[in-house]
């Protein structure tokens, strides 16, 4: 009897998917030779810098187990104080403070800045705060020194206190020629004022000047001196030892001016 074909084909045999997560027999796993940050290994011992702000150092850790321990070191930039300015530098984290003008202190205790390439005066010190390299600041004092003079006794004369023209520095200005009371008591032989009287003289600064002429072909001095040009006579009264008194006149300035006269050598 012939064979006929069936309606129903045979199944082929299935093949069975491989495992793709299995690993091989012969891998292994190597522990790693240092301390691992970011994706880079840092060798035992050694230091790296990641920025200008931080820094990861790779030690030996001591134990049963051999290992390795990564420290990491953040640094911390302190604020700037008053009256300066953070300026970032190259290979700096914190960059430097530099004063942003200079500091100074005045006569009167005052605390004041001086701003870059300016100039402050107080009294006889000038001040300038002039910029220097690498965006620093450096105070600049001068002090004017004036010759010495007696405030005291120059007012005390009828003189006056003047500033010196584009100076710190004061001098005293002498009285011109004018008249002047001058107390004290008048005394004759033995016979003296019962008080003290004020004779009006003169008094003052007149000028002198040294000259050449040409005619002598020498310098010539040619001096004025402060002198009574009109005078009055004034009874005073004094008393003498014997007891008596007696009149008597004194001769007083009612004018003053500066008058030529011939210098003395």
């Amino acid at each position: 009897m012939p064979c006929t074909q069936s309606k129903h084909p045979v199944e082929k045999a299935r093949k069975q998917p491989q495992n793709i997560f299995e690993p091989p027999p012969y891998l292994t796993v190597e522990p790693i030779p240092g301390c691992l940050r970011n994706g880079t290994i840092i060798g035992p011992g050694k230091k790296l810098m990641f920025d200008e702000c931080s820094s990861c150092e790779c030690s030996v850790s001591s134990g049963p187990i051999p290992g390795y321990k990564l420290s990491c070191r953040q640094i911390r930039c302190e604020s700037c104080p008053e009256n300066t300015v953070l300026q970032k530098t190259s290979g700096s984290c914190c960059g430097k403070c530099v004063l942003a003008a200079c500091p100074v202190t005045m006569n009167n205790g005052n605390r004041v800045t001086v701003e870059p390439n300016e100039t402050l005066r107080d009294g006889c010190n000038t001040y300038t705060c002039k910029a220097i390299e690498q965006g620093d600041l450096m105070l600049v004092t001068n002090k004017t020194t004036c010759l010495d003079f007696s405030r005291e006794k120059c007012l005390a004369d009828g003189g006056k206190i003047k500033q010196l023209e584009d100076s710190c520095c004061e001098t005293c200005v002498e009285p011109e020629c004018k008249q002047a009371g001058v107390p004290k008591y008048i005394q004759v032989d033995d016979c003296v004022s019962q008080r003290e009287l004020s004779i009006v003289s003169c008094k003052g600064k007149c000028t002198s000047t040294s000259i050449y002429n040409t005619k002598t072909r020498s310098m010539e001095d040619q001096c004025t001196c402060c002198s009574a040009t009109q005078t009055e006579l004034v009874n005073v009264s004094l008393r003498c030892t014997n007891g008596t008194t007696v009149e008597h006149k004194v001769t007083q300035a009612t004018n003053c001016e500066c008058v030529s006269r011939k210098c003395e050598k």
